[in-house]
């Protein structure tokens, strides 16, 4: 079972996010690592942190980044999902 953290203040660390629900925690200057594990991310604020990711993750990540690079259309719908870019007919 996860932990709950919430209205918690993390610093200069490493946090594994699959171990843990975090509600309205402030993460500062901390390394994020997602796994493709289910994570709850709820009204948190994150300062000048990057993000790391491993295995599954990781792969899908390489993956969307190839097919983007050689697929227009995978690159917008991509864009969509992640609301990166808006949908506009021309």
């Amino acid at each position: 079972m996860s932990n709950t953290f919430q209205d918690c203040a993390f610093k200069d660390s490493s946090v594994d996010l699959h171990v843990g629900v975090y509600i309205n925690c402030v993460f500062e200057r901390c390394e994020l690592v997602f796994d493709g594990r289910p994570v709850h991310l709820e009204g948190n604020a994150f300062l000048g942190c990057h993000w790391s990711f491993k295995g599954p993750a990781e792969a899908t990540l390489q993956l969307l980044e190839v097919l983007c690079r050689q697929d227009p259309q995978v690159a917008r719908d991509v864009g969509l999902r992640l609301g990166l870019v808006s949908e506009q007919t021309h």
